[in-house]
């Protein structure tokens, strides 16, 4: 049966990680040049996956300075090859990362106000005595006259004070809608598709982009929004906000849905094997050490884990 299209076009984005990785090693042969132009023949999907890694390409080099040079750099003990092999393998199997750029999320992030790295959390005193905490990898602009925060990605915590006006609070905005609070402590987390809201303390009002009826929201409660809808939820059985503490709980979640979570605070990409991505897993986990939270999964679980630059893998363990 012949491969379908969207298969073809997932097949020459992992080919193009490849071939980038190789013709930036100063080890490139000629051999290895002529092949990629051979390759650029065999179909459009190649030469469209292509252009895409030149796109972005061309939008890391446009970054001022050398931020982007920098953020790429092999770490010290790593061969430029196998460093180059290891961001190929990313380029390929994380799809959603061009998506990503693709959606223009990278440079609004970098030119952010106030941001942090992956695995760093901040804590920030705002002009009305608020307190808001910013999870890993977030970027948030904060716009003191219109009294704002616009979340662009990731996460933060928002502890208001009490008795002030409509006017004096900080409310914050997503691509997805407006989060007003009306006294209160409270949880966003921007997502690829959409925006969670989770409620700890009184209440607060959800207005989405396309102005449907706002939904107000109490404590306990927890809701999606997109730009068209706002749906409560009970989605996730963690205590909220326990990453201001750096722990990531969890409660008989799959070894997949935590390998996914834990990808948020590391470096690269942590994959899991499918064959033990229905394991069920319970208890606390450090993010601030995701070594130490991987170990903790392998004495846990049959499973055992598989390290190299920027990818880990979580595999069955061998008898």
């Amino acid at each position: 049966m012949p491969e379908s299209k969207d298969t073809q076009r997932t097949t020459a984005i992992r080919e193009a990680a490849y071939w980038y990785a190789a013709l930036c090693d100063e080890e490139c042969s000629i051999q290895e040049q002529n092949a990629h132009k051979n390759w650029l023949q065999l179909s459009v999907h190649n030469q469209q996956a292509w252009q895409q890694v030149e796109a972005l390409n061309a939008q890391l080099g446009a970054l001022p300075g050398k931020t982007a040079l920098t953020a790429l750099q092999p770490r010290q003990g790593v061969s430029r090859r196998t460093f180059l092999r290891s961001m190929a393998f990313l380029g390929g199997a994380g799809l959603a990362g061009w998506h990503w750029y693709q959606n223009s999320l990278l440079l609004p992030a970098m030119l952010a106000n106030l941001k942090t790295g992956t695995g760093e959390r901040r804590q920030l005193l705002l002009t009305d005595g608020s307190r808001m905490h910013l999870n890993t990898a977030t970027a948030v602009d904060i716009h003191p006259h219109s009294r704002q925060i616009y979340l662009i990605t990731g996460e933060i915590m928002l502890e208001t004070v009490p008795n002030l006006t409509a006017q004096q609070k900080f409310s914050v905005r997503t691509a997805d809608g407006l989060i007003s609070p009306l006294g209160t402590r409270y949880t966003v987390h921007k997502r690829a598709q959409d925006t969670r809201i989770e409620v700890l303390e009184h209440s607060v009002k959800l207005i989405a982009q396309s102005s449907p009826p706002p939904v107000l929201l109490k404590a306990g409660q927890a809701a999606l929004m997109n730009q068209d809808r706002i749906v409560p939820t009970q989605e996730g059985n963690s205590p909220p906000a326990v990453w201001k503490l750096g722990l990531m709980t969890v409660n008989n979640w799959t070894l997949a849905d935590f390998t996914q979570e834990l990808n948020r605070y590391r470096p690269g990409i942590i994959q899991c094997a499918p064959e033990v991505g229905k394991l069920r897993l319970s208890g606390a986990y450090p993010v601030d050490d995701t070594d130490q939270a991987l170990q903790a999964v392998a004495r846990a679980l049959p499973v055992r884990i598989q390290t190299y630059p920027f990818w880990t893998r979580i595999l069955p363990r061998q008898e």
